[in-house]
């Protein structure tokens, strides 16, 4: 019998440390967390700015980024990816990691089926550039933001 509560303590004990982890590690990096992840399809129409050039893909965010004529990269992000995680973590400390002229928009690749089949993208930390036309230029998988000035 005290085996029996030893074992339902420690499973509660570890639920609420892994709660308390979970909670305590979303709260300073919110990007990072999967309940924080919107759903961003055609009717959203808010543009969310997560650092300088970087925001949360949305029809909005899409149409002001060709505007203005820098280069536009779609980003399809997953909460769950740690390529995408550190990524995240390394444009957020030091936005000047994304050049001037570039606009990032980040996907979450979990909810954003039609866009992963128009630009032909298979997995998460897939970058794609488009033209003006929403035409896809150029498509690589994973990288680190040294790679944006390499590859545009």
């Amino acid at each position: 019998m005290k085996q029996k509560h030893f074992s339902i303590l420690a499973v509660s004990l570890l639920i609420f440390v892994g709660l308390f982890t979970y909670v305590s590690f979303c709260s300073p990096v919110q990007a990072l967390c999967a309940h924080n992840a919107n759903v961003n399809d055609s009717a959203n129409n808010e543009i969310n700015q997560l650092a300088p050039r970087y925001y949360e893909y949305s029809e909005a965010a899409y149409n002001e980024a060709q505007k203005t004529g820098n280069q536009v990269v779609l980003y399809f992000w997953a909460p769950w990816c740690t390529t995408c995680s550190a990524l995240e973590i390394e444009i957020t400390k030091d936005p000047q990691l994304i050049p001037e002229d570039v606009i990032i928009l980040r996907i979450p690749y979990d909810d954003s089926a039609a866009l992963k089949a128009k630009y032909f993208v298979v997995t998460q930390h897939t970058f794609v550039q488009v033209d003006q036309l929403g035409n896809s230029l150029q498509l690589w998988v994973g990288g680190s933001p040294e790679d944006f000035r390499k590859k545009l």
